[in-house]
């Protein structure tokens, strides 16, 4: 038997895609930002493109456009509470790095930063925009990826180790974790 759900519930039927953490670099304030962002997808293999749907008006958005440039963190489930501040606060007036105690290093090919104890980092390249109602959808082509050491082994996620968790927001301060695979 099914049941009928509230269509305002739909998106949490379907997922949104990993919580993630995006970093970025103002060259003209010389400081980092990082954002939480749940709507994100892969769109292609070959070439790796991916989309994220980023509110127009944040800090973030503007950084993207104005360097081209960004790098996706994938947090571990012990990051919530990184997760949550990031997603709560604007890094326009302040320094999230600083006000969270954030700890980053240097990205592979960017100015943007990676963030420590992430599982891993995506390089991204901004490609295009598409204009939604409620956003816009960043079109991005990925030029780097590294994992943290024995999270990913020979092509895929490593659910035998215990960090290897992803968050899924759900609404709020609510969020699911996914940490097995299947094989069929």
């Amino acid at each position: 038997m099914y049941e009928k759900q509230n269509l305002k519930d739909g998106y949490k039927v379907l997922g949104s895609g990993k919580t993630i953490l995006i970093t970025t670099f103002d060259r003209e304030k010389k400081r980092s930002n990082v954002m939480t962002l749940a709507w994100n997808t892969t769109i292609s293999k070959m070439p790796f493109l991916a989309g994220f749907i980023i509110d127009p008006y944040t800090y973030t958005y503007e950084l993207i456009k104005k360097e081209r440039e960004f790098v996706v963190n994938i947090p571990n489930h012990k990051m919530g509470n990184m997760i949550l501040n990031c997603g709560k606060k604007s890094g326009r007036n302040c320094d999230k790095f600083v006000e969270f105690g954030i700890d980053s290093m240097e990205s592979e090919t960017l100015v943007a930063p990676s963030l420590y104890n992430c599982l891993a980092h995506l390089e991204f390249e901004f490609e295009k925009e598409i204009e939604i109602e409620k956003g816009s959808i960043i079109i991005a082509r990925c030029t780097g990826v590294r994992t943290l050491e024995e999270t990913f082994i020979n092509g895929a996620w490593n659910f035998k180790n215990k960090n290897v968790v992803f968050l899924q927001h759900m609404e709020k301060n609510i969020f699911s974790a996914t940490n097995e695979s299947i094989k069929f």
